[in-house]
């Protein structure tokens, strides 16, 4: 039967006042003739639609909607007999999709259409897609991102692709003159030639990420190249392909705008030698938060020795039960200006006693610690040097500190 109506306690409300409507289901079909009527739906702003094993036809319906400003949808389902409510599908022919402020899609797997790509979204502030399939070799050279992205603020994109992008699929971001946020993960390494950093005033925080080939040290350097010259970044994070410490010398150079600029640095996947890291991390003067996520240990922190900024918050990676103490005597006690610090272990047996003695007798500066196990999902931090929760072989040991 067809929503009209929502009870709640102590009243009633109608269609026409609903402004967000969220649907999940996980059997059956909605194909209702008369779902999502704009007659009964005109306040409607947001639809989103999570199925694993069912299908909802309403494209038609939602083109109608007079006031439809943000979509959503995440799906399990790809046979092609049973397509669910596909927001791309109403991109590609909605009637009203250039007036979506919203939009996000969770594809699990799926292709993008290139006439989806093509439409332009001069209202969107903020685009999400998760887990798209895209095969280049298969569409025209000259496929963009979208279009018309005049009013964008973030944008977050997870493409797997078979072969390398042109260049020329991110132009559309010469157009984003007010993105904040950037978030791009691909199975193959990203090439900005077609974009301009000039056209990019305001963007300040950056996550660039992929798996797979390595990159040729062209791709990276232009990667890096492209960074430095973005005029407002401050928050980056990227994931790093193995010898790629010449590229970042590009971005990380002593005195350089760029590198003085970032607040916030997290580097992940294979880092360069420590010595190496150590040089390009010493030009990051201003850094307040550092995270490291290596593909291989740090040893004893030693990329650490060169950082001069107040550096106040610490994450780093620990491949043994307990933190070296060279690491913390040496490298930890020099940062003055540290007050919090998150290690995460590659082993479930941790040795917290002589990490925090250590910690309380060499770093009388740091407040907070933070002892992580592998796929922990949260564990409680130290107040003010007085007690840590520790998931200590499951029976979450109080340690008092």
């Amino acid at each position: 039967p067809t929503l009209r109506r929502v009870l709640v306690p102590d009243q009633i409300v109608d269609a026409a006042d609903i402004a967000s409507l969220q649907l999940m289901t996980f059997v059956g079909d909605i194909t209702g003739a008369d779902l999502l009527d704009a007659a009964e739906w005109s306040s409607l702003r947001q639809v989103q639609a999570s199925f694993v094993a069912a299908s909802f036809t309403v494209t038609n319906r939602l083109g109608r909607l007079p006031e439809l400003e943000a979509v959503g949808t995440a799906s399990r389902v790809t046979t092609a007999t049973n397509v669910p409510f596909d927001a791309l599908d109403y991109l590609r022919h909605g009637a009203n999709a250039q007036n979506l402020k919203h939009v996000h899609l969770r594809m699990h797997g799926r292709g993008i259409p290139v006439d989806a790509l093509q439409r332009a979204l001069p209202h969107a502030e903020r685009i999400y897609i998760e887990g798209a399939g895209y095969d280049p070799a298969a569409a025209p050279p000259d496929v963009s991102l979208f279009r018309e992205l005049t009013s964008l603020r973030q944008l977050d994109v997870d493409l797997h692709h078979p072969v390398d992008i042109p260049p020329a699929f991110w132009r559309s971001l010469n157009e984003a003159g007010r993105l904040e946020s950037l978030s791009l993960y691909t199975s193959r390494a990203i090439r900005f030639d077609a974009v301009s950093p000039a056209n990019l005033p305001v963007l300040r925080e950056v996550f660039i990420g992929h798996y797979g080939t390595r990159e040729m040290a062209a791709v990276c350097a232009n990667m890096w190249r492209f960074l430095a010259e973005l005029p407002a970044l401050e928050k980056l994070r990227v994931y790093l392909s193995a010898d790629t410490g010449a590229a970042m010398s590009h971005f990380f150079i002593p005195g350089g705008r760029a590198a003085t600029r970032l607040t916030q640095l997290k580097l992940l996947g294979d880092f360069p030698p420590d010595e190496v890291l150590a040089q390009l991390l010493a030009t990051a003067t201003n850094l307040r938060t550092l995270e490291l996520e290596a593909g291989a240990t740090l040893n004893d922190g030693a990329c650490l020795r060169g950082i001069t900024a107040p550096l106040h918050t610490l994450v780093l990676p620990i491949w043994t039960g307990t933190v070296p103490p060279q690491m913390v005597q040496h490298n930890l006690a020099r940062l003055s200006d540290l007050q919090h610090v998150q290690f995460w272990f590659a082993h479930r047996r941790i040795n917290a006693s002589a990490i925090l003695r250590d910690i309380t007798v060499h770093c009388p500066q740091i407040r907070t610690v933070q002892l992580r196990e592998p796929a922990e999902e949260d564990v409680e931090p130290t107040g003010p040097r007085v007690s840590l929760l520790l998931p200590h072989g499951g029976d979450g040991e109080k340690v008092t500190w």
